[in-house]
């Protein structure tokens, strides 16, 4: 591993940190991402008609279902960067003075929120928790090739409404008053 990447720590590397913002911009990314490969995919079926025309729909089935797994994937990788955004912003944002930078695990951080001070009913709690859960399932035992599963885009905006949501109150909390 190059010595720069070895140097980096959760505090070295930031200029101006985790901001809402940032989950606009994963969203943003992920769509240009696979906007993108539609693109591409319309492309090669334009060529594959005018190339093949008695062969064109046999020769785009593959490569349309690899293009939509391809995309399918997409939005795991989203859902992860979304939630260490989240998680960032809970330990660095609002949590930050509390002593509380090695906090393991989503749960310990929503704790620590909540013993902060900042407001989080138990039916946001639990969500945050069947996300995290699914997040988990992702990274430890990641679907196999060419079959992604069932997350989609919409599972992954409904995920960015939640955190956003939530972020964008704790934020104004931490503003209006000390609860650190």
């Amino acid at each position: 591993m190059r010595q720069s990447l070895q140097d980096i720590t959760e505090q070295g590397y930031w200029v101006y940190g985790l901001s809402v913002d940032d989950y606009d911009y994963t969203i943003r990314l992920a769509k240009e991402f696979a906007d993108a490969k539609l693109e591409l995919l319309k492309q090669e079926a334009n060529r594959a008609r005018r190339e093949h025309p008695n062969e064109a729909d046999d020769i785009m089935d593959d490569i349309t279902y690899y293009t939509h797994t391809d995309n399918e994937y997409i939005w795991h990788f989203c859902l992860w960067r979304l939630q260490a955004i989240f998680e960032g912003i809970i330990v660095h944002k609002l949590l930050r003075n509390s002593g509380t930078e090695r906090l393991p695990g989503l749960k310990a951080k929503l704790d620590g929120v909540r013993d902060a001070g900042f407001r989080l009913n138990e039916g946001d709690y639990n969500e945050l928790l069947a996300w995290a859960k699914l997040r988990n399932a992702l990274s430890h035992a990641p679907p196999e090739q060419y079959r992604p599963g069932p997350l989609q885009e919409t599972d992954v905006l409904e995920y960015k409404a939640l955190v956003e949501r939530l972020s964008r109150r704790w934020l104004k909390e931490s503003s209006s008053h000390d609860v650190r």
